[in-house]
């Protein structure tokens, strides 16, 4: 699609395709991408002041839901996976957070096994980005409150979290 929007094709025309590829802030789901990814930067934080601080600009959204934590060092992620799969079957709305990804960043938030959209992503880390330079936030803290939030909005019953250590 680039060769297309290298001025090949009318101006307008190329306006209305880049007009639509953005939510109302600007950003697209790539720029949002390269956005969330660069905050890996900032490395690792001890402690939990900045995700207390992120989740409490948005109203606190893991407080919506329980969760079940899933840490230790081998593991965590097969186990997260079978649990949501087990409340899934048993009929529960059930949100699952995991890292890393395989192919596409949404695996990481998921609920009932489908991936988090897109645009909703997007819509998110707009929403925090203010608060995630605030506080300096790291890619680990700025990606756990966009799924906390996300699950919140999206009325979970329970969450699996895989916990970072």
């Amino acid at each position: 699609m680039d060769s297309w929007i290298d001025g090949s094709i009318h101006p307008f025309i190329h306006s209305s395709i880049q007009l639509s590829q953005q939510n109302r802030a600007g950003m697209t789901y790539q720029q949002t991408l390269k956005y969330l990814y660069g905050l890996q930067s900032r490395g690792m934080k001890f402690g939990l002041r900045n995700i207390r601080a992120l989740a409490k600009s948005v109203g606190n959204p893991h407080k919506e839901f329980p969760s079940i934590h899933v840490a230790g060092t081998n593991g965590k992620g097969s186990t997260c996976a079978f649990i949501a799969s087990i409340f899934t079957e048993a009929g529960y709305k059930t949100a699952l957070y995991t890292s890393p990804h395989l192919v596409r960043f949404t695996e990481r938030i998921r609920i009932n096994g489908i991936e988090m959209p897109e645009k909703r992503l997007v819509e998110y880390a707009d929403r925090l980005r203010p608060m995630i330079e605030k506080l300096n936030a790291t890619f680990f803290e700025a990606t756990t409150c966009i799924a906390f939030q996300y699950f919140a909005d999206e009325n979970v019953e329970i969450a699996i979290i895989e916990a970072g250590l």
